[in-house]
Parts: structure tokens; sequence; C-alpha cells
């Protein structure tokens, strides 16, 4: 939470973070931009950048990949081997496909973009309005590193917003193709006598 002053240009506030979020790496990397700091929303945007690392996009090829042997499984393709852990002794292990349909199925939602996104519309609103306190009647942007400041947040914080729409499609369609196999799995187990490869 921040609030800033435009009277005393002083911001102030407090970061809760967890043992496993980057609030301290996030703080080192605002100390490292002194020249920047007047911008009351730096610390936002670099806190939001470490979500947004490229750790989801990889988190969600993994489960893409994942979905993909899953898939292989449950439709009896030749490329599945008992290496992958669906076939013991023979015969298709459909409760261990159904667990693992569930266990991607959150790894999906890992971080889920719209929630990013919604958090981004706020921060873009703050900024706007951050913007508009430092260009009204009484008051003017008293540098001109302050303003590049200003457009340069206002760009990346677009540049997240077309990121993370681009990572929710490519999870919705995920989540759409796990609800299928979790179908197959449900017809599978309810209709078909175990089979063997």
């Amino acid at each position: 939470m921040f609030s800033h002053s435009f009277s005393s240009r002083v911001t102030t506030g407090f970061v809760k973070g967890t043992p496993s979020s980057d609030v301290v790496e996030a703080l080192k990397h605002v100390k490292a931009c002194a020249p920047q700091i007047g911008h009351p929303l730096l610390l936002p945007l670099i806190m939001l950048s470490y979500e947004l690392s490229t750790e989801n996009e990889v988190r969600q090829r993994h489960a893409r990949d994942w979905l993909r042997k899953l898939e292989h499984a449950v439709t009896g393709r030749d490329e599945i081997t008992e290496e992958e852990g669906y076939i013991r002794d023979g015969i298709l292990d459909l409760d261990g496909i159904n667990r693992d349909l569930y266990e991607c199925n959150s790894q999906v939602l890992w971080k889920k973009p719209q929630a990013y996104i919604d958090c981004i519309k706020e921060v873009e609103l703050a900024v706007g309005r951050f913007g508009e306190g430092m260009v009204g009647e009484d008051s003017k942007w008293i540098d001109q590193g302050l303003e590049k400041m200003q457009r340069n947040i206002t760009s990346r914080l677009e540049f997240y917003r077309v990121k993370l729409k681009g990572i929710e499609h490519y999870a919705w369609t995920t989540l759409e193709r796990l609800r299928v196999q979790r179908e197959a799995v449900c017809f599978l187990f309810t209709f078909s006598r175990p089979f063997s490869y």
C-alpha cells in the first residue's frame, strides 16, 4: 500500500510478502534505481516485474507438454510407454491419469493471468492519476526525468498487459484440452473394462 503527497513529493507505504516472494530483491532493485526513485509507482512496477518473470510461461509450457503425454495415454496412442508411468503391468492406470489431469490443471491456474491483468489496470489508473496531479493547474513536471519515467512505466504496463493476454489465451486452450481429457477418463472409468496395450 502506498500513498503519495504531491506537495512534499514523498511516498509512504508498506510492503508485505512471504518467504517465497521477491520483496527483498525488489527493494534492492529500487535502491539500484536511485535516479528514478522520485516516481511513487517505481516499486510496484518492479514488484510486478518479478511476479511476471518467465517462470509462469515456463510452467505453462511444462503443463502443455504434460498434457500431451496425458492425451497420448488416454487415446491409447503408440507413443505412450511404460516409462511414462501410465501403464502398470500392461494395464492403463486411469487413477494415475486422473490424478495427473487435476495436478496439471492446478499448474495451469498458478498465477492466473486474469488476476494480474486486473492488478495492472489498477496500477495504470494510479499512474494516470499521478500524471494528472503532476501536470494539473497548480503543479508541473518538476524535471524531465520524472516525466520520462512516467512514460516508461506506462509503456511497461502496456507490455505486461499484452503479454498476459497471450498467456491467458494459451492457458485457456490448455484448460479446455484438459477438460476434454477428464471427460474421456470419466467415460473410460464408467463404461469400459480395464484394457491392456
